[in-house]
């Protein structure tokens, strides 16, 4: 089950993994790494519009460079979809890997995710990856 959640994931959501050299796979506090795990950053936002980023070449007033520089260096999906119309049942789908709905969590009010259900966190912890996430409300 875990294996599946993975490949899905890296199979949809890959970013950062291209153009990294040996020297850009070592971590904070380690001389050296045999480790030849991509790096995975999911940027997952609410009212995103497809033109809200430079590397999509739409407009020429908006300016993303740290972004755009994954973009440009990685793997780009640029055609995925959300499963549910709100934000909370979104991630809970996205993080998942499941319809929301099969565990209860098609509506905002019914966060947070409980932690009974896997996460695409639990599957990268048991490969050896450090996993964390951060939020603006």
């Amino acid at each position: 089950m875990k294996t599946k959640l993975i490949s899905l994931f890296m199979a949809v959501m890959l970013f950062g993994c291209g153009g990294q050299s040996e020297s850009s796979l070592v971590s904070i506090g380690e001389k050296d790494t045999e480790s030849k795990q991509p790096n995975v950053i999911i940027i997952f936002t609410d009212d995103h519009g497809y033109a809200d980023l430079g590397s999509q070449n739409q407009v020429s007033d908006i300016h993303t460079p740290n972004i755009d520089l994954l973009a440009n260096n990685g793997v780009r999906f640029s055609n995925g979809y959300v499963t549910a119309p709100q934000c909370a049942p979104s991630r809970a789908g996205l993080l998942t890997g499941k319809y929301q709905q099969t565990f209860g969590f098609d509506e905002n009010k019914h966060g947070p995710l409980d932690t009974k259900v896997p996460t695409i966190a639990d599957a990268f912890k048991e490969l050896g990856y450090t996993t964390g996430m951060m939020g603006l409300h």
